[in-house]
């Protein structure tokens, strides 16, 4: 189906998201080479860290919290074009802050990396692929009625008073054709709401956890076939109303 264009999509964060077999091969040097290959758009780079936090019981009962952190890969920022790359012993993830501007210009950065990471890693097979939409709705008050932006918005019975403080929905869909999930999540931004401001957060993960080799070019495929379903799962949450206000 053919969904209109918006002047003013409220996409905060746009993910493309690789998970891979594990490699023995791969080590943390190699993922950190990639910065030399990038680093003229990709300017930033940090370790992303793992945090464990155990706990030691003594000979006299007494109990001890242990924290330990561990490098697991890199994070590489592109600060103008807003981009930012997570590369990991087993992971590719690529994310798109607003703001947002295509999906074609999106999927050509993520291929262009991709070959990077590849080239370096040497990672081959995959065994889930993602693509995750982030969006924020600002709907003006001082109140609002959720149903009138929201097909599927919140329900407090009749019986209750209707003053909503907080609300989140999540329902998980899956699709048979593609073997595919999607986490379908409607929340109340309730850290921002403010007396004329309701922010609405619409996150829309869509998975397939097929196996293949990224040599038979099988990830745009899938990752075309994630982004339809990730269109409808968006259109389909909303009013007419509400996208009148996004064109």
């Amino acid at each position: 189906m053919d969904y209109p264009s918006l002047s003013h999509a409220p996409i905060v964060e746009a993910i493309i998201d690789f998970r891979f077999l594990p490699s023995a091969s791969l080590d943390l040097s190699k993922l950190g080479s990639i910065y030399s290959k990038i680093s003229d758009t990709y300017t930033v780079k940090h370790e992303n860290k793992e945090t464990q936090i155990s706990f030691v019981v003594g000979p006299d009962n007494t109990t001890q919290q242990a924290v330990t952190g561990q490098t697991i890969g890199y994070r590489f920022e592109a600060p103008n074009e807003k981009y930012v790359l997570q590369a990991t012993l087993n992971g590719f993830t690529l994310s798109k802050l607003a703001p947002y501007q295509d999906w074609p210009r999106f999927l050509a950065e993520a291929k262009k990396l991709l070959g990077v990471f590849i080239e370096v890693s040497g990672q081959q097979t995959v065994i889930r692929t993602a693509v995750r939409y982030i969006n924020r709705l600002e709907l003006s008050g001082p109140t609002v009625d959720f149903d009138d932006y929201l097909v599927a918005g919140p329900k407090i019975p009749a019986g209750l008073p209707q003053g909503l403080a907080e609300f989140v929905t999540r329902n998980v869909i899956y699709y048979p054709k593609l073997n595919a999930s999607m986490i379908l999540i409607q929340a109340l931004d309730v850290a921002n709401v403010t007396k004329d401001n309701f922010p609405i957060i619409l996150d829309i993960d869509v998975s397939c956890d097929e196996t293949y080799d990224l040599k038979s070019e099988r990830q745009w495929g899938i990752l075309s076939e994630l982004h339809v379903l990730k269109n409808a799962a968006f259109f389909e949450s909303l009013t007419a109303k509400t996208l009148g206000l996004l064109k």
